[in-house]
């Protein structure tokens, strides 16, 4: 019945059978930016800059929850990349809600039904049973996550660029909604710096600052579809952070891995370092 239902989902989001390859390029390109009906404003916030302590109280608090596996992750697209990242923090104890634009993948993950060929069917039925996945198709939710996961497209421009109006989008919109005390991820593949120069100044506009009051990191996805050998819970990650954001983004990681290698800032490989992974 799990295995008739699954395929049922993948034929109603994908629009009929294909091969793996079209299914996963088909995938990406509907993994868009999502929005809400009605944007809200942008509350005003006051930075903890200069109140070191309670900075400092913000972020051990996420990381206490974080290793306890009590924060709650939320995954922005649920394609090939976001889907399999949602599942393996669910999988651990993580309550993950995964946001997804499009109504047909958002039911079929509610009902426990499976549409990406990385994910195992029975798997992902079992931890909506759980209750320790949902998935929701608005970004309201994001003042609820301690954990925000950016899992949408980076596909190249004519002049072989990464274009970032996704990131840019989805950025924009969880700066409107989020709140202090956060941990935002950006998965997805692009140059050096963009976390940095794009991501940042949207997200700082409203007062708060990286490093002190939210935390921003960069650890590119390492999804390689179809490959049995190395995926989302044993491929080493490379965390590039902002400020303290070292120790956040790094619990996290290893919450799945125990290991990866995290940069000292997200655009150049600087203080790298490394620990091998849990068996």
């Amino acid at each position: 019945m799990v295995r008739e239902g699954n395929e049922r989902a993948r034929r109603s989001v994908s629009g009929g059978d294909r091969d793996q390859s079209a299914e996963v390029r088909h995938t990406a390109a509907e993994e868009v930016a999502v929005t809400a009906a009605v944007t809200p404003a942008a509350p005003a916030w006051v930075s903890l800059d200069g109140d070191p302590a309670a900075a400092e109280r913000l972020r051990t608090e996420l990381v206490a929850r974080i290793r306890a596996h009590t924060a709650h992750v939320g995954v922005v697209g649920l394609g090939y990349v976001g889907l399999p990242f949602a599942v393996e923090k669910a999988k651990v104890g993580f309550p993950v809600t995964g946001i997804e634009q499009n109504p047909l993948r958002a039911a079929a993950i509610n009902r426990g039904e499976n549409y990406m060929p990385e994910v195992k069917d029975e798997e992902l039925a079992q931890l909506v049973r759980d209750g320790r996945l949902r998935a929701v198709t608005t970004l309201d939710v994001v003042p609820e996550l301690d954990v925000i996961v950016i899992c949408v497209p980076t596909p190249l421009t004519k002049n072989l660029t990464p274009d970032l109006q996704y990131i840019e989008n989805v950025t924009r919109e969880i700066a409107r909604r989020r709140r202090p005390g956060q941990l935002i991820n950006l998965e997805p593949t692009t140059y050096p710096g963009a976390t940095d120069g794009v991501m940042r100044p949207i997200l700082e506009a409203s007062g708060l600052k990286a490093g002190v009051d939210f935390f921003l990191a960069h650890s590119p996805e390492r999804v390689d579809p179809g490959n049995r050998c190395y995926t989302p819970r044993n491929a080493n990650n490379v965390i590039g952070r902002t400020g303290p954001t070292f120790l956040v983004g790094s619990a996290l990681c290893e919450c799945i891995q125990g290991a990866g290698a995290v940069f000292s800032k997200p655009q150049a490989p600087w203080g790298v370092r490394r620990w091998k992974a849990a068996t």
